[in-house]
């Protein structure tokens, strides 16, 4: 039972004293009355209990026992006595006084007196909650409840009582001998038969002088934790277990589900409600331990059912999952059904099922520790003003969700943080593997009042690491269009720092943003579907704005970053391989950026494989068979919108590649780029081949690059394209920039075919002959005027690229040399 040093924390406040009873505030907390003292001699009578009181010093009195010592309490007319003290020479008698009483005497275990808890009327009203444990003491079981001992309740007309059990108690052997596991007992959970709570809000009832208890307001299953008991963990079968449960007629009987120490379950059914009505009985109950492979949904109202019970008891499944999964068994049609918004930590089975939602608004699983598998979802999903995805809000660390394709059409008009995918929104830890989004995502990002980033995916929006984790990826594909609108009329400058506008914005066909520093790995990720930002509800100049956005064809922001700029501390940076990764859907991005002419950590980054990729200095991001085929195209934004063109600077801001548009400790290995790079007759910041903007080391071996593309230069800046890699030049006026050094990198064994068309436009605001999307085709932009040549390291040089850049160029690299109007050739240039 509960010490006296715990029960100064009973609220007495709460409690209705007789209004005959005058009161004084008790220096140690709570309420006491003025008045005599009356101490009594409490006893408990062996015979109906079943179990003996024993104190600190008197440990072994009996194999069940009722733990109560000598710093114990009791409450007699919702008045707390001082500490009980034993009747010398005796085991089940003791003493205690309380002040300012009048008979009758009401009493209970002052154990119970908590928040809560009350006295009115001769009746109390007491906390039974859900947690119990088990104890050896001196060899022997006992029961030790913690903060809820067994109720003991007495009535009195004199300074005498006896106490009566209104407890009774489950005494739970398993059956080794016809079990089929062997494992020891870590927990047990009792409910009532028909899955409701049993622990809570109790009243206790003196009719008469005979007490007996009926339920109030109960929430909550007892929970009986025996974990720690042994050295090995957990109860060995064969011993026995003492759970006190309420003396109640249980017209439904009791549910007892049993947890092993490798997380498998098994649920019983106690019927024998009639024992569980007679206080202080114990009941024998030997079960053999047999998991339970699976529990099955047929209908919405299965599924509704069950999502009750998951949400209402916190994420414990008990009474569905047994020891196995919960499998769909037929494919479900409804308008919306329940979502689960408790931890899920069991296995939930599609078994090739359907579930179509028609007017769904919320994720079918908020928060995801164990595993969905085998799941379709079709419908469409309203995420209104709110982040989400279809199937999974967060995945958690060591969860799993494995061949589940999705096919709802998921649309967000969002204020703020945006974080929206076609499987999962928020990705902790754990894996994905053989999923696929089927299903369109439509974004639109409203004027808020506070600074905000985006996140937006095929697969999953936002990953983030907090505890430097891992999480995989393994076959999956993203087949639809993402389409991220935004109608920001706010912008970020150097010199304004507004609080409603983007900071950081990635959008990719598999991965939005990696937000943390971690290991990740991406193997046979594929996107077939268009990846765009679009930028045509924009109405006003200078609208739209973000520091940073990166939009790519898998990954789209995957480089550290904070406040919208990208970070110089690359040991921070990201532990990441991508293997067999392809995409082949189109890469488009109008994203606006206010970003001054020699900054090189905030752009509009585009790139056919990743927006932005950044590893590690000491262990580089891999990349390794993979592929682009699809068109990467950036900033096409003239006056469509209402005659109004925005004041953005894509001849500032705007960077494309043809693999990665910002690249940093980057290694490239067998990887095929072949693909059309460019936007409309305007200027952009960059052009790369592979890499638009290449800050640190890289290399590129055993490779096909093949690119064709449009570059409309800006004074100033015609060295800032490349068939390879475009290195910036920092401007030393602006301290906040990454210092670019690719000193150590190596192209080798390529075959590299480039054909540019470049011109010069006079500044960023002529639109003429500007083209949208679909325009973008061989005939408009490309003219073939290259002629093959063999690569060697004397014609790297080119405009602005100075020899001692550290730039290795093997001799076994050859192809067709990149050139423009000047008949310039470029493999890497440099950026002013």
């Amino acid at each position: 039972m509960k010490t006296i040093k715990n029960l100064l924390f009973v609220a007495f406040a709460a409690m209705t004293i007789a209004a005959c009873q005058k009161e004084f505030e008790n220096p140690e907390g709570g309420v006491k009355n003025s008045g005599k003292v009356v101490t009594f001699t409490g006893s408990l009578d062996q015979v109906d209990t079943k179990t003996m009181i024993y104190y600190e010093d008197e440990l072994s009195r009996n194999e069940f026992t009722t733990r109560i010592v000598n710093r114990d309490s009791i409450v007699v007319n919702g008045v707390s006595s001082g500490p009980i003290t034993k009747v010398e020479g005796t085991v089940s008698k003791f003493s205690f006084s309380v002040q300012g009483i009048e008979s009758p005497y009401f009493a209970v275990s002052a154990v119970h007196m908590r928040d809560g808890s009350k006295y009115e009327d001769g009746q109390y009203t007491i906390l039974y909650s859900g947690s119990q444990s088990y104890r050896r003491v001196n060899g022997a079981q006992s029961t030790t409840y913690g903060d809820n001992a067994d109720i003991l309740a007495a009535y009195s007309e004199n300074e005498t009582m006896t106490f009566k059990h209104l407890t009774t108690f489950l005494a739970i052997t398993i059956d080794k001998e016809n079990s089929t596991d062997a494992t020891n007992t870590k927990s047990v959970y009792v409910r009532q038969g028909d899955g409701s709570s049993i622990a809570g809000n109790w009243i206790v009832k003196y009719n008469d002088g005979n007490p007996s208890i009926e339920p109030g307001v109960l929430s909550n299953y007892i929970t009986y934790n025996c974990d720690n008991t042994y050295a090995s963990g957990g109860v060995p079968q064969g011993n026995v277990m003492i759970i006190g449960v309420p003396s109640y007629d249980y017209e439904n009987g009791l549910l007892v589900t049993i947890e092993d120490m490798n997380g498998k379950f098994a649920s019983f059914k106690v019927n024998e409600a009639k024992y569980a009505s007679q206080a202080g009985v114990i009941i024998p109950f030997n079960p053999p331990f047999k998991p339970e492979s699976k529990r099955t949904i047929k209908s919405a109202d299965d599924w509704n059912e069950f999502a009750a019970h998951i949400n209402a008891t916190k994420g414990n499944a008990y009474q569905w999952i047994g020891g196995g999964a919960v499998v769909l068994e037929e494919d479900i049609e409804v308008e919306s059904l329940t979502p689960i918004t408790a931890e899920f930590k069991y296995v939930f089975d599609g078994n090739g099922k359907t579930i179509t939602q028609t007017n769904a608004t919320k994720p079918l699983f908020s928060n995801v520790s164990g595993e969905i598998k085998n799941l379709t979802l079709k419908g469409s999903l309203d995420l209104g003003n709110t982040s989400g995805a279809p199937l999974v809000n967060e995945l958690a660390t060591g969860g799993k969700i494995s061949k589940c394709t999705n096919e709802m059409t998921v649309v967000c008009n969002r204020t703020g943080h945006t974080y929206v995918s076609g499987l999962v929104s928020y990705m902790k830890g754990g894996t994905i593997e053989n999923c696929t989004n089927k299903g369109t995502v439509d974004v639109v990002v409203l004027e808020g009042t506070q600074l905000f980033n985006i996140a937006v995916a095929g697969i999953v929006a936002d990953i983030r690491i907090t505890d430097k984790g891992s999480v995989v990826l393994t076959d999956c594909l993203n087949s639809a269009a993402l389409t991220l609108k935004s109608e920001i009329k706010s912008k970020i400058t150097a010199t304004s720092n507004t609080t409603k506008g983007m900071l950081l914005c990635g959008l990719g066909g598999i991965a939005g943003w990696l937000r943390n520093e971690a290991t990740y790995t991406f193997t046979n990720c594929d996107n077939a579907g268009s990846v765009i930002f679009d930028a045509s509800l924009i109405k006003q100049a200078n609208g739209g704005a973000a520091r940073t956005v990166a939009v790519g064809g898998l990954l789209g922001l995957a480089a550290p970053c904070m406040d919208g700029y990208m970070l110089p501390d690359f040991e921070k940076a990201y532990k990441l391989t991508l293997t067999e990764c392809d995409n082949s859907g189109l890469v488009y991005n109008q994203g606006v950026n206010y970003s001054a002419r020699g900054e090189t950590n905030n752009k509009v980054f585009t790139g056919g494989l990743a927006g932005a990729l950044a590893g590690v200095q000491s262990t580089h991001a891999q990349v390794v068979s993979c592929s682009n085929t699809g068109k990467v195209i950036t900033h096409d934004f003239v006056s469509e919108q209402e005659g109004v063109t925005p004041s953005a600077r894509p001849n500032y801001c705007c960077v494309a590649g043809g693999l990665v548009g910002y690249g940093a400790f980057l290694d490239m290995d067998d990887v095929t780029v072949k693909c059309q790079i460019g936007n409309g007759k305007r200027q952009m910041a960059a052009w790369g081949g592979v890499i638009g903007f290449a800050i640190k080391k890289f290399s590129l071996k055993n490779s096909d690059v093949d690119v064709s593309g449009h570059f409309a230069s800006y004074p100033g800046y015609d060295a800032n394209r490349a068939v390879v890699a475009v290195v910036p030049v920092q401007d030393g006026a602006k301290t906040s920039n990454l210092v670019p050094n690719v000193a150590g990198s190596e192209i080798s064994n390529n075959t590299i075919k480039c054909l540019l068309h470049t011109f010069l436009l006079p500044n960023s605001q002529d639109s003429e002959g500007s083209m949208k999307t679909s325009d973008l085709s061989n005939e408009q932009y490309v003219t073939t005027i290259s002629t093959a040549v063999e690569i060697t390291s004397n014609l790297v040089c080119g405009e602005g690229f100075t020899a001692n850049s550290g730039i290795t160029i093997g001799e076994d690299t050859t192809g067709d040399g990149i050139t423009d109007n000047d008949n310039n050739t470029y493999i890497a240039g440099t950026a002013n």
